[in-house]
């Protein structure tokens, strides 16, 4: 059971959150971009799969068919449960933005726990990491913000684990790792999995210079428990991806160069380096100044934690690990800069699968992490030392006069009369037309209030020195959360308007009109159908589209958009039949029958099936327009048929004069058998932990 003074520190930081996202949490601002363009639909049809009891396998409401099951998101147990409880709409994904969040501050509460820390110490901490840099400028890029929720609780478990091997914490480490595969950016799993590698011969080198062999076997044997746990787990992920990455243009390694597609793509500029300080100039979108997209820049992680963490580092006491901590956040922080650092580069060569991923600015989450241990670090040994508190008034003056120093230069360098419009029209009208060197200005000024409210403290009150540190701090990261929350976080679009249309899109699976070409189901064709989204809006209407947003192209479909031959069947509709083949099973247009519609009427439709009766006066070819790909099975009155690939990537099948029923039906088997060893292993072993909770499982010692 959670301690009552634990309890009261969950609840401060789940005030906190909710102070610095408060326009999110009573629904007065909608998410934005890759949120609502591409997490919004896909997570939206993966509940209305879980709703109408399909197994969310193939997608046909996206660019002609997509193989939905190799998305690793697909099986991220979270938005499933949401999804078992309503509809996967915009309330429900800024729950699901919330919720990690607070994850992510509980999980960095309970690392700080670890290292026993005080309870003030812990909320110092997740706090800072909970509203931190990343979390706001990316939120767009929900699979990042999952991956940063839960890499905390993988580290406590990791370490947890090493200095008391116990069943329960093994379980706990294993579907902590599942979760952020499942939910997750798989760049931030493959990084963070190096990290624990490193971390593990760290340990093992430790044990075997120490000769401790008893507690080394039982250590392993219990990591090696994890690692099956995740294993089976992950079971329909590892299958379902393996499979898709045999199909997909991004299936192969990435090139380390500043194409759109290069290893280079989202490095981390120096100039990103200011936002340690200045949050707020994170703000502006202006790719000629940060010489990339601003969304990807923020690094705050609060000014108290890096004040306290620039001290401590350089003191005497401070225990070695926080050193370690400091070196290990520099580290990522040079891989990050990978267009100015060759680290990036070094391990892109010689680490596997460390080429299949851009966007080095993701590295800088881990920096963040391993700051703010050095940052606890700081304020615990503040705590624990009068004498540094001394030490501690002439380094915080010092910091004031560089932070005058700066704002005396941003004085004269920006333009002033901006201010007026703070004064005179209020901030919103400063917000929208203030530069980066103005935002910068103005929290300069808030820092700068900051370090003089702790010298005060020091000088007249230095017993709640920790209380004001931690209260400033906590101020201090909703101040910048709400700074930058409408730059990179949400629109001033109200969340009910959106979700009073999706309320009233069509349930279950209506049967698609074979009268409506394809080229009518397009984002532009549906454009204004669904109010602020843009993107995806056929997986909304549940019809089946030749377009949409997403990170993955089959090979099939996009050779066959170079050819032509994708586009040449978009104005007819998903099913029709045509009479003739060439002899590369490419359709004669002109004998296709332009009334197909009525001798098709379909019986059956759902994400994974179709079928229909079919008359037909003469030999002729009944096309299907969705993606060929393996596990496709068509069949003709109960008897399987071979799919002919026509037009490089659509399915069609060869039927005989009369009266036919027709079906094809998505069934990968291996998947579903995959899905099963996963979902089974992953109840029994919520139930193992629960059972756990009421009383102790033995830690069998024996192992």
């Amino acid at each position: 059971m959670i301690k009552n003074s634990r309890l009261t520190d969950y609840l401060i930081l789940l005030l906190v959150l909710f102070l610095g996202m408060w326009p999110i949490v009573i629904g007065a601002a909608t998410m934005k971009w890759d949120a609502v363009d591409i997490y919004l639909p896909w997570k939206y049809f993966v509940g209305e799969c879980i709703r109408n009891h399909h197994l969310p396998l193939w997608n046909p409401f996206l660019n002609s068919g997509f193989p939905q099951m190799g998305d690793v998101n697909t099986w991220y147990p979270i938005s499933w449960v949401i999804s078992l409880f309503r509809r996967y709409d915009v309330y429900a994904l800024h729950f699901e933005y919330l919720f990690h969040l607070y994850l992510a501050g509980i999980g960095m509460y309970k690392v700080a726990q670890h290292y026993s820390m005080s309870m003030s110490t812990g909320i110092f901490a997740a706090s800072a990491y909970m509203l931190c840099g990343f979390f706001i400028s990316n939120a767009q890029h929900l699979g990042w913000i999952i991956s940063a929720a839960w890499f905390p609780f993988i580290y406590y478990y990791f370490v947890q684990l090493r200095a008391n091997p116990r069943l329960v914490v093994a379980l706990k480490l294993g579907i902590c790792s599942f979760m952020m595969l499942s939910g997750g950016y798989p760049g931030i799993f493959i990084s963070a999995f190096y990290i624990f590698l490193v971390f593990a011969v760290f340990l093992l080198v430790q044990s075997l210079v120490k000769r401790n062999f008893l507690d080394l076997r039982r250590w392993l044997l219990y990591l090696s428990l994890s690692a099956l746990v995740f294993l089976l787990l992950s079971a329909v992920i590892i299958v379902s991806s393996l499979d898709l990455a045999n199909h997909v243009t991004r299936g192969g390694g990435l090139a380390f160069d500043h194409s759109a597609w290069g290893i280079l793509t989202g490095s981390l500029p120096p100039k990103a380096l200011l936002t340690f300080v200045f949050p707020y100039a994170a703000s502006i979108s202006n790719v000629e100044y940060w010489g990339t997209d601003f969304s990807i820049i923020n690094c705050y992680m609060g000014f108290i934690p890096l004040v306290v963490m620039l001290f401590a580092v350089f003191q005497k006491e401070i225990p070695w690990k926080a050193r370690l901590f400091m070196a290990v956040g520099i580290l990522f922080l040079l891989i990050a800069m990978a267009q100015v650092f060759p680290v990036r580069k070094w391990i892109y060569l010689y680490l596997p699968f460390m080429n299949l991923f851009r966007f080095s600015a993701l590295f800088r989450i881990f920096a963040i992490f391993f700051f703010l241990l050095t940052a606890s670090y700081g304020l615990k040994k503040l705590a624990q030392t009068m004498g540094k508190r001394r030490n501690l008034v002439v380094y915080l003056v010092i910091v004031l006069g560089i932070l005058g120093a700066a704002e005396l230069y941003l004085f004269v360098t920006m333009q002033r009369w901006e201010f007026k419009q703070l004064l005179l029209q209020g901030f919103a009208s400063f917000d929208k037309m203030a530069g980066i060197k103005e935002k910068m200005f103005l929290q300069g000024i808030f820092h700068m209030g900051i370090v003089a409210i702790l010298i005060a403290c020091l000088k007249f009150r230095p017993k709640f020195l920790i209380i004001c540190m931690v209260s400033l701090g906590c101020a201090d990261m909703i101040l910048a959360t709400r700074l930058n929350l409408y730059a990179t976080v949400v629109s001033g679009y109200p969340v009910k308007k959106v979700n009073d249309v999706i309320e009233m899109l069509p349930q279950g699976y209506p049967a698609p009109s074979l009268q409506s070409p394809m080229i009518k189901t397009t984002d532009t064709a549906l454009m204004g159908r669904l109010p602020y989204v843009w993107k995806n809006l056929a997986i909304y209407q549940k019809l089946p589209s030749c377009d949409g947003n997403s990170p993955y192209g089959l090979y099939t479909m996009s050779e066959a958009m170079k050819s032509g031959e994708y586009q040449s069947a978009l104005p007819y509709p998903l099913v029709f039949m045509t009479s003739r083949l060439s002899k590369k099973f490419v359709i004669d247009t002109g004998s296709i029958d332009r009334k197909s519609y009525q001798k098709v009427g379909v019986t059956l439709f759902n994400p994974n099936q179709f079928a229909a009766k079919v008359h037909t006066d003469s030999v002729q070819y009944l096309v299907f327009q969705q993606n060929a790909y393996p596990y496709w099975t068509a069949w003709v009155n109960g008897i399987e048929q071979p799919i002919i690939i026509t037009n490089g990537t659509y399915m069609s099948i060869k039927l005989d004069p009369g009266d036919s029923l027709v079906s094809f039906e998505f069934k990968p088997t291996k998947v579903i058998y995959a899905f099963y060893v996963s979902l089974f292993s992953f109840v029994g072993i919520i139930i193992l932990l629960i059972i756990s909770g009421f009383r102790k499982i033995p830690d069998s010692n024996h192992l």
